[in-house]
């Protein structure tokens, strides 16, 4: 299924062609001030986000994208829209594709990353 909008931290990518999703939300594009060790351990390794991992891969999808070492984290139904989105999108080491009502997540996840690292979203 389509999503309703791929959303930025900064700004908004409305595309015309998309529906709601099932699941009601928004995808968001999270952009995090440092992609270091930290972050990628975090977003790889750590427990908030292990549920969405292990659906996405039991769902044969991936959630890091290499190149160029962004994360997605979407519902399975929304990972094919997703990827039709992200073809037209730049991506960097420092994005975060997400589903909103995983943003919750996300937040944790980066939370736990000590403040002298300073990343922020």
């Amino acid at each position: 299924e389509d999503v309703n909008a791929l959303q930025s931290s900064s700004t908004s990518v409305n595309m015309s062609e998309l529906r709601p999703s099932d699941f009601g939300g928004q995808i968001l594009l999270v952009t995090v001030s440092r992609a270091i060790q930290e972050y990628r351990s975090a977003l790889q390794n750590g427990r908030d986000l292990e549920p969405v991992r292990a659906e996405l891969e039991s769902s044969g999808h991936k959630w890091f994208i290499d190149p160029p070492g962004a994360y997605v984290f979407v519902y399975p139904d929304e990972y094919i829209a997703v990827q039709a989105i992200l073809s037209r999108v730049e991506l960097r080491p420092h994005h975060v594709v997400i589903s909103e009502a995983f943003k919750p997540l996300l937040d944790e996840a980066i939370k736990a990353i000590p403040c002298k690292k300073n990343v922020r979203q």
